[in-house]
């Protein structure tokens, strides 16, 4: 009955896909379950039995197996990952157990070492890695700020350009919400609703959103005309928060305002002279004709004048077009100051 048990217990311990390794106290290899074999690639087990443990293991995974080892024999738990590849070289990353094996006297006799296959988890893990890094020297290589939230609008990540263009320091940022830090007001100081905010109302309603005519609001508690564009981070087709970019626009709106400045005073410096040219072609234009009605007036004299009369309309045409021409910049500048009028 006993060794029927046993048989049923081996059975169970071959079938288990990790590697499951009885060792002496020394750390010598007693006996390895067939899963164990399949896993580390053995062919011929008895080439590895009686040799050390130790040596299945390279670099600085043989450092902690060893402490591991020293654990066990003296009662404890020892535990670590480390690489160790196959009979075959195969490379692996294993997840590590040893515990001591008791006899009926609750001294140690043995030790047990189980390991788990976690390569592909690792290698994973390994991506994640490596695509966190390059996200991370893409972020880092723009002068543009870009910063994650989850769905309560706390931070999850920003860049250094960032959090410096809010005069923060990154980590002061980290798992703050974004919007009572840089977005709570209004340009003119009026409290910001958090459900009016766009770049919130963008991520709950999973699209995008872009504006150029909000503020962010700095630490020492001034702010800045901002442009910035908001979109909704998904992970697996799950809804996980948002990321926005954003930059300080204060130079454009500052070229802006020149701009328009120069538009206006140029249209109307323009039109004040226009306006006295216009009017003294039209005064010429009267003497003219009243010239032409004096009796004394002569036939040639008539014709000089009549002439004259057809070149001072085209003048007055010419200047009509000019006019035209500056209205047209004066609406210009009244649209983009939001001050032109329309007459319905």
């Amino acid at each position: 009955m006993q060794d029927a048990q046993e048989h049923v217990n081996q059975y169970i311990i071959d079938s288990s896909p990790d590697c499951i390794k009885v060792l002496d106290l020394e750390g010598k290899l007693l006996s390895i379950n067939k899963g164990g074999q399949r896993a580390m690639e053995i062919d011929d087990v008895s080439l590895c039995l009686h040799t050390d443990w130790l040596d299945f293991w390279n670099g600085s995974a043989k450092h902690v197996a060893l402490q591991a080892l020293a654990s066990a024999r003296v009662g404890k738990v020892g535990t670590f990952q480390g690489f160790a590849p196959t009979a075959k070289g195969t490379p692996k990353w294993w997840d590590v157990v040893v515990t001591p094996v008791f006899d009926g006297n609750g001294n140690i006799e043995r030790l047990l070492s189980i390991s788990r296959d976690i390569t592909a988890q690792r290698r994973l893990e390994q991506e994640r890695e490596r695509l966190l890094q390059e996200r991370t020297a893409l972020l880092e290589s723009t002068d543009e700020g870009f910063y994650g939230m989850d769905l309560h609008g706390n931070c999850t990540f920003i860049n250094k350009a960032g959090a410096e263009m809010l005069g923060y320091a990154v980590d002061e940022l980290l798992g703050k919400n974004m919007h009572y830090l840089i977005h709570h007001s209004h340009a003119d100081g009026s409290p910001y609703a958090e459900e009016d905010c766009p770049i919130f109302r963008a991520m709950k309603s999973e699209q995008g959103s872009r504006l150029d005519n909000d503020v962010f609001w700095r630490k020492d508690g001034s702010c800045f005309p901002a442009e910035y564009s908001s979109h909704p981070l998904r992970e697996n087709g799950e809804l996980r928060g948002a990321v926005v970019a954003f930059m300080n626009i204060t130079e454009r709106k500052e070229l802006e305002q020149q701009k328009d400045a120069f538009l206006s005073i140029t249209s109307h410096e323009l039109r004040t002279p226009l306006t006295t040219i216009k009017g003294n072609i039209q005064l010429t234009q009267l003497l003219l004709k009243r010239l032409q009605r004096e009796e004394a007036f002569s036939k040639k004299g008539s014709e000089i004048v009549e002439n004259a009369s057809d070149m001072l309309e085209r003048a007055l045409r010419q200047t009509a077009v000019q006019q035209r021409l500056i209205n047209d910049l004066l609406d210009v500048s009244r649209i983009q100051m939001n001050k032109l009028e329309l007459s319905l």
